[in-house]
């Protein structure tokens, strides 16, 4: 018996990741230099559970701007980027 759904990849690009190529691609204005804890999900392709609660512990910092219960978590693109790099497997 075949699957009652399927699931087709996405032939359009998210939100980011289009904000991201128009940049580099037209010469317009400077790439974002921060994403918030969904965004960074979505570019490593991972949860924002995990970036919460296991992205820290293995080394990619988060930067918190504002105080108290309003502050807010963001990760410089450069240094994700980075991190991602060392995560390389030879």
């Amino acid at each position: 018996m075949g699957h009652r759904y399927q699931v087709f990849p996405s032939k359009t690009k998210s939100g980011l990741a289009k904000t991201l190529a128009s940049h580099a691609d037209s010469g317009g204005p400077m790439r974002p230099q921060f994403m918030d804890a969904r965004q960074t999900a979505e570019y490593l392709n991972m949860s924002v559970t995990w970036v919460y609660r296991d992205a820290p512990r293995l080394g990619l910092a988060a930067h918190k701007f504002g105080a108290g219960r309003n502050a807010k978590l963001q990760f410089k693109v450069s240094e994700v980027d980075a991190w991602a790099r060392q995560q390389r497997i030879d």
